[in-house]
C-alpha cells in the first residue's frame, strides 16, 4: 500500500465489517425483497435499491439489458457520504428500446447518487459508453459533477490527441462517403423494432461496415440523434466543475474524501504503435485465428467524393498508388445521372461492378477505426486492502491488444525500480484483481490471455460482462461473448461471471450446477458469493435480467 493510502486509511472512521451472510435458523426464509421479487435464497437485507454503499465495502453496479457500458461505484467516506464514481453510460446504437431504458437508468442513478457525482469516467468515444448522456440528457442535466475524468486522447491541446481524432474523422467520413454511393437505403429508426431485430437482414459488407458505424452514433442505416458522440463530451465537459486528462504510467490518484483508495492509470499508450495495434497475434487472446489487417484503402470514396474529403499530400498519393486501375478511368457518381445511373446500379450489371470490393476495404477500415477507437480507451485499476491483501478492481473501458501491452512498461511510484519489493507493476495489479469489467462486451480481442486474464490469479476473482448476447448474435451478428473467453472466464471465477443479460434465476442454475464438485465452490463460497450481491427491479423495458446487479467487495 502506498503511503497516500496509508494516511487516507488511518483518516477512516468506518467500522469494518466481516464479510459473512447473517446468520438466520436452519429452515428459516427471508421475505422476498418487494423491490427485486428475488425469492429467499439470496439474502434481503442485500437485494434492496439501497441508497448507500454497504458499510466497509466497495459497491459496484452493472447495469444490465443493455449491449454497452454503465457501471456506478460507491464508497463509504464515513457515517453520511459515499464516494460515487461513474463510468460511461451508454447503449449500441439501433439497440431496441435503448432510449427507454437509458432513461430508466438514468432515473436509477439519480435516486441512488442524489443527482450528484464524484467523478465521471469516460473510457473513450463511442455510442455504446456515451449514448445515456443524450437519450437522458433531461435527468443528467441536473447532476452535480464534481470531476470529469477523460483519457489524454480527448484533451483538445495534446499536439498527438489532435492528429488522432483527424485521423479517425478522415476515416469516418470516407466510410460514410462510400455508403452513400452505394445504392439507396432508407434510414432505419433510431431504435430497431423486436420483429426487425430478429428479422434475418441482407445487405452483406455494407451491413457489416453499417453496424460498426454503430459504435460511432453516425450508422447511415438508423435515424441521426441529436447529438453525436462529440457533442455529447463537449455538453459532459460543460457541466463537470473540473475536467481532468491522464497519461499511463503516473503516480497512482487519491479519491475524494480521504478513503483508502486508489486509482492507477494503466492506458491509453503514448506509444503510437501500441495505440494503433488492434489485432493480436497468435495466442496472445482466446482465439486460435485471425483475419487479415487492413487491406485496399478506400480508394474508391476518395475518387467519388473528392471535392468533400481532405487528405494532405501524403495520404492522397498513397490512395492514388492503391487504385485499382488509372484514376482517369473514375467519375464521380454525383456526374452520373438518368439511364447511364440506373444502368450502373441494375441487376443485370451487378457482375461488372467491383463495388463489392470496396465494401471489402470499408468494412476493413470500419473494423481498424473501431479497434484504434476501443484502444484510445482510459484504462484504470482501483486499488485498495493492505500489504498482506492487495485488491483491485480492474475497468479496462474497451481496450485492445496494443493497449493492454503497454501495461508492461510501468512501474509505480514513479522512478521505483521493477526489482524493489515496494513496487507495483501490472503483474502485482493483475494478481490482486478481485472483480474484472470485461473489455468490449467479451469480444475475442479485448481481454488478453497470457498478459492478461492468466495474471488474474486472486481466488476472489468475479467478472462482469455488459453484454446482450441475443441482440448481438442475432441482429449484429457478433460473436459475443466469444466462446473461448467465456469458458475461460467461467473457469477462472469459478462460475462467478455476472452478465448484464442474464436473470437472478440463471446465476442459481449455474451455481447448483457447479457447487461442491471437484475444482468448484463450496456450497459455504457460493452462499458468501450471493450474500455480496444486491439486484434491482425488473426492467419495465427489455430484457430478463434485473435492472441492475451489485456486487460489493470488502474494503478491508
Amino acid at each position: 500500500m502506498s503511503s497516500a493510502r496509508k494516511k487516507a486509511a488511518k483518516r477512516t472512521t468506518a467500522k469494518k465489517t466481516k464479510d459473512k451472510k447473517p446468520a438466520r435458523k436452519r429452515g428459516a426464509q427471508s421475505a422476498p425483497s418487494p423491490d427485486t421479487g428475488v425469492d429467499s435464497e439470496v439474502d434481503a437485507a442485500s437485494a434492496t435499491t439501497a441508497a448507500r454503499a454497504r458499510p466497509g465495502h466497495i459497491s459496484v453496479r452493472m447495469y444490465n439489458n443493455i449491449l454497452g457500458d454503465c457501471f456506478l461505484i460507491r464508497i463509504p467516506a464515513g457515517p453520511e457520504r459515499d464516494v460515487k464514481i461513474l463510468i460511461d453510460c451508454g447503449a449500441l446504437q439501433g439497440m431496441p428500446s435503448a432510449s427507454d431504458i437509458m432513461n430508466e437508468i438514468a432515473g436509477d442513478l439519480a435516486k441512488a447518487t442524489g443527482s450528484h457525482l464524484d467523478v465521471l469516467v469516460i473510457t473513450h468515444e463511442h455510442w455504446d459508453h456515451l449514448s445515456g448522456f443524450c437519450q437522458a440528457e433531461t435527468i443528467f442535466r441536473k447532476f452535480e459533477i464534481d470531476e470529469l475524468w477523460l483519457a489524454w486522447t480527448e484533451n483538445d491541446k495534446d499536439a498527438d490527441a489532435a492528429r488522432i481524432r483527424a485521423r479517425r474523422q478522415k476515416a469516418l467520413q470516407l466510410l460514410l462517403t462510400l455508403d452513400k454511393h452505394f445504392g439507396p437505403a432508407a434510414a432505419a429508426p433510431e431504435e430497431d423494432d423486436e420483429e426487425a431485430a430478429t428479422a434475418p437482414r441482407g445487405g452483406g459488407q455494407r451491413d457489416e461496415v453499417r453496424e460498426l458505424l454503430a459504435f460511432t452514433g453516425q450508422s447511415p442505416g438508423v435515424a441521426a440523434s441529436r447529438m453525436d458522440t462529440g457533442a455529447i463530451l463537449t455538453m459532459l465537459k460543460g457541466l463537470a466543475k473540473k475536467v481532468r486528462y491522464f497519461t499511463p504510467g503516473a503516480d497512482p490518484i487519491p479519491l475524494p474524501a480521504g478513503i483508502p483508495v486508489e486509482a492507477y492509470v494503466l492506458g491509453p499508450p503514448k506509444d503510437t504503435k501500441l495505440l494503433l495495434r488492434s489485432n493480436p497475434r497468435k495466442g496472445e487472446v482466446y482465439l486460435t485465428d485471425e483475419s487479415a489487417g487492413l487491406g485496399v484503402y478506400l480508394a474508391a470514396a476518395v475518387q467519388l467524393e473528392k471535392e468533400t474529403i481532405s487528405l494532405d499530400a501524403d495520404e492522397a498519393r498513397t490512395i492514388e498508388l492503391s487504385m485499382p486501375f488509372d484514376n482517369q478511368h473514375f467519375r464521380r457518381l454525383s456526374e452520373v445521372e438518368g439511364e447511364r445511373n440506373q444502368a450502373y446500379f441494375s441487376e443485370r450489371e451487378d457482375w461488372r461492378r467491383i463495388d463489392r470490393d470496396w465494401l471489402g476495404a470499408a468494412e476493413q477500415l470500419a473494423l481498424k477505426l473501431d479497434s484504434d477507437t476501443n484502444n484510445t480507451s482510459l484504462v484504470l485499476a482501483f486499488a485498495f486492502g493492505s500489504k498482506t491483501d492487495p485488491r483491485v478492481l480492474l475497468f479496462p473501458g474497451d481496450a485492445q491488444v496494443g493497449n493492454w501491452e503497454s501495461w508492461q512498461q510501468y512501474v509505480w511510484p514513479s522512478g521505483t525500480k521493477r526489482e524493489d519489493p515496494a513496487a507495483i507493476d501490472i503483474q502485482k495489479l493483475l494478481a490482486a484483481t478481485v472483480l474484472y469489467k470485461v473489455g468490449h462486451h467479451a469480444s475475442h480481442n479485448a481481454t488478453l490471455r497470457a498478459n492478461g486474464l492468466e495474471l488474474m490469479t486472486h481466488p476472489d476473482l468475479v467478472a462482469m460482462i455488459p453484454v446482450r448476447e441475443e441482440f448481438a448474435r442475432k441482429t449484429k451478428h457478433w460473436n459475443m461473448p466469444f466462446p473461448s473467453l467465456l469458458t475461460r472466464l467461467l473457469e477462472r471465477t469459478k462460475g462467478r461471471v455476472l452478465r448484464a443479460d442474464k436473470s437472478v434465476d440463471d446465476l442459481r442454475a449455474d451455481r447448483d450446477r457447479r457447487q461442491d464438485k471437484p475444482g468448484e465452490l463450496s456450497r459455504d463460497d457460493w452462499e458468501n458469493f450471493f450474500s455480496r450481491l444486491g439486484f434491482g427491479p425488473k426492467s419495465a423495458h427489455s430484457g430478463v435480467a434485473p435492472l441492475y446487479v451489485e456486487y460489493s467487495v470488502p474494503l478491508t
